[in-house]
């Protein structure tokens, strides 16, 4: 069965520590004539909202995220629920969840549920975070 997940957090839903806000100005008519267009100019982390991170974000010299085609984020997906909390899921969690599942032209979702709770409670308590080891990232690894 396939189905379509909306995973998307506003812009402004949660702002992590010592990240800007979001900061929105507008509307503003920059289209001269009858037909106005009112459009918005905003500066945001790139840690804020919806995201998602590529290999540079853990590595110098790792390919940033508009490395990436579009087309590489279109795909069946798996999901699995990730429930540490305060240690990494590691590769040896991966594989005991993936046990027997053949992941070949599917993508990977792991489920925290953890930006759940952060927007519930507004609070970031770092030794509550879940995390994935770099092992358990190298796993399938596209630097």
């Amino acid at each position: 069965m396939k189905k379509i997940i909306d995973i998307s957090v506003d812009m402004d839903g949660f702002c992590f520590p010592n990240n800007p806000q979001l900061d929105l100005r507008g509307p503003f008519s920059r289209v001269q004539g009858r037909n106005r267009e009112y459009v918005y100019d905003f500066t945001l982390c790139t840690q804020s909202g919806t995201h998602i991170q590529g290999p540079h974000y853990f590595r110098e010299k790792g390919r940033r995220i508009d490395d990436f085609g579009l087309d590489q984020f279109l795909a069946e997906a798996y999901i699995i629920d990730c429930p540490k909390r305060g240690e990494d899921t590691t590769r040896d969690d991966l594989e005991a969840l993936l046990d027997g599942i053949d992941l070949r032209d599917k993508a990977l979702v792991l489920y925290t549920g953890h930006m759940k709770e952060l927007l519930a409670s507004g609070r970031l308590i770092n030794e509550e975070r879940p995390g994935l080891s770099m092992d358990a990232a190298e796993t399938h690894d596209n630097t």
